[in-house]
């Protein structure tokens, strides 16, 4: 699927829930507000994916251990996760939940439905941070990518 393809049911998809349409720029990367959350996508042509990324909240220096068993726990079989992946970019601290979807097999309406539930794991995610940190990680509009990650990391 070439990455106009990609954008326009991408629109449909975000218009189909009462959002604004995004333009994918030449690398296929787009900052979407859905809910009120900053998700990241990033479309691979040559793959055929598309990858769906948020910040859940920057690491202080110290993490407590139950964070750290918080986010194994959910990562067993993809179970707090649903079907997603929580990790942690160094450079940074910034830790992130990341979606990667078939886009062969998606249509507007499996794409609306994706984006709603990762916004929904989002956001139970960056409560279960601030809680265990016990400061808050993130306000829900805030992203702590500075743009696009896809060229930077090899995706699985």
């Amino acid at each position: 699927m070439s990455r106009a393809v990609m954008e326009e049911l991408v629109n449909r998809a975000l218009n189909l829930s009462g959002m604004p349409s995004v333009a994918l720029d030449e690398g296929g990367y787009a900052l979407v507000h859905v809910a009120g959350m900053a998700v990241n996508l990033e479309y691979d042509e040559i793959r055929e994916r598309l990858y769906l990324y948020a910040s859940l909240g920057k690491l202080p220096d110290s993490v407590p251990v139950a964070l750290y068993e918080a986010v194994l726990e959910a990562g067993f079989m993809g179970a707090g996760t649903a079907g997603g992946h929580i990790g942690l970019h160094g450079p940074t601290r910034v830790l992130a939940y990341s979606l990667s979807l078939d886009a062969a097999r998606l249509d507007e309406r499996e794409m609306a439905n994706a984006f709603n539930l990762f916004v929904s794991r989002c956001a139970e995610w960056i409560g279960k941070v601030t809680e265990l940190l016990e400061t808050p990680a993130l306000l829900p509009g805030d992203s702590l990518f500075s743009g696009p990650m896809l060229g930077n990391i090899i995706w699985g």
